[in-house]
């Protein structure tokens, strides 16, 4: 795979950033061009450099096993930490990524950024990126405080297509960042086409962030990125622990702000926010009301209600709409995601405060650990024929069509 020199040009009210990309296997529906698209007030604020499009398309080079030639200027840095990221991967997800050899000829140190202390966070309005902004809210520390949010069009939660629900999101949350006294920064890309039904999409949710932070670097000297699990259920993810922080420059630098809390945690520390009561924004399925931000019945719509039902906050979320009732428990309990541990923060809740729910809750898990069990002892093909007629409508296939 060949990433040639990136360009920059505007059109439309909007700064373009886009390089060639050649592969050596033809890949149907698979752009030649990759771009990264901002407000035109960014134009002075972005690079030509090569580094967002090498640490963007790493892992679809690994998983084409296609050595990868970045042509644009990297940073030295950022090669470095390759190979430590590509062994992570590799050992992650040995049937999707292979080892694969990285070449540029020219390397050289990426300049500091041109103002002192902007930090920006990754930014979707859901727990995690809401918790990022109730951190900084709370502690605040000289030159280590939030200035910008980043909010991606394309990313895998939001796939181009959905323009509509995307533009409206943007300014609901430009308006909250607004009054946090920060700065919100819209970007588009077409990553996603570049991986969609090649690499799962949990496992591709860092790169569109390295790339658009990296192609900002002029801009930011930190960026934070939220993370879904804690240290003590640290499992393969898009956004772990392990592997944000390998990916950077001499003058950007990753963090990672939310191990130390699991997703229960979080909600508690969240829901008497006013904000995240009228903003968060955690489903991942575009088959419901544009006027709602959340479907209610998807894995991570259920997951964040059940928390909200357990101790009693739901009624008081605008973006979530009608009670939990038993029905709903078993739908939690049918998508389970078994090893992150949030569900036994749940039942300790349910046993220690409210005892009310906690048969339900417990029929839930029960459910989720059966399905979890099955799965490992079902053959493939069973495995795809349940799914299929059984799985929710989360949109995921969408991502190829944006």
């Amino acid at each position: 795979m060949i990433i040639h020199q990136p360009e920059i040009f505007i059109k439309d009210g909007e700064v373009i950033v886009s390089a060639r990309v050649e592969s050596a296997r033809s890949q149907p529906f698979v752009p030649d061009t990759l771009w990264f698209r901002f407000p035109e007030f960014y134009s002075d604020w972005v690079t030509e450099r090569g580094d967002g499009f090498l640490a963007a398309l790493l892992p679809v080079a690994m998983c084409l096993g296609e050595p990868l030639e970045c042509r644009g200027e990297v940073s030295p840095r950022l090669l470095y930490g390759t190979d430590e990221f590509q062994r992570i991967l590799r050992y992650w997800r040995p049937n999707v990524f292979n080892l694969v050899e990285i070449k540029s000829e020219r390397q050289r140190v990426a300049p500091a950024a041109r103002i002192n202390d902007q930090i920006a966070s990754a930014f979707s309005g859901g727990v995690d990126s809401f918790f990022v902004l109730w951190q900084n809210q709370k502690q605040i520390i000289t030159g280590s405080q939030l200035t910008h949010g980043l909010f991606i069009q394309g990313s895998p939660d939001i796939p181009l297509i959905y323009k509509d629900m995307y533009s409206e999101l943007a300014a609901r949350y430009t308006g909250l960042y607004d009054r946090l006294g920060k700065t919100l920064i819209t970007a588009k890309t077409n990553l996603v086409q570049f991986s969609a039904h090649r690499i799962e999409y949990n496992m591709f949710l860092l790169p569109p962030l390295l790339g658009c932070a990296m192609i900002l670097n002029p801009l930011l000297s930190k960026f934070i990125i939220p993370t879904a699990t804690d240290y003590h259920h640290i499992v393969p993810d898009g956004t772990s622990p392990f592997i944000n922080h390998l990916l950077r420059t001499e003058s950007l630098e990753f963090l990672d702000c939310g191990t130390s809390h699991n997703r229960f945690d979080k909600l508690m520390e969240l829901a008497d926010w006013k904000e995240v009561q009228q903003n968060l924004r955690v489903c991942i399925n575009g088959y419901h009301d544009d006027s709602q931000c959340n479907c209610g019945v998807c894995s991570k719509c259920l997951r964040t209600r059940v928390v909200l039902a357990v101790t009693g906050k739901l009624e008081k979320f605008a973006t979530f709409s009608g009670d939990f009732t038993f029905k709903d428990y078993l739908r939690w309990g049918r998508w389970l995601e078994v090893g992150y541990g949030w569900e036994w923060s749940v039942l300790k809740y349910c046993w220690r405060v409210s005892k009310k729910n906690i048969f339900a809750v417990l029929v839930g898990i029960s459910l989720g650990y059966i399905r979890y069990f099955l799965k490992k002892i079902f053959p493939e093909w069973i495995k795809r024929f349940i799914y299929k007629f059984s799985a929710p409508k989360e949109d995921h296939s969408l991502f190829a069509q944006s």
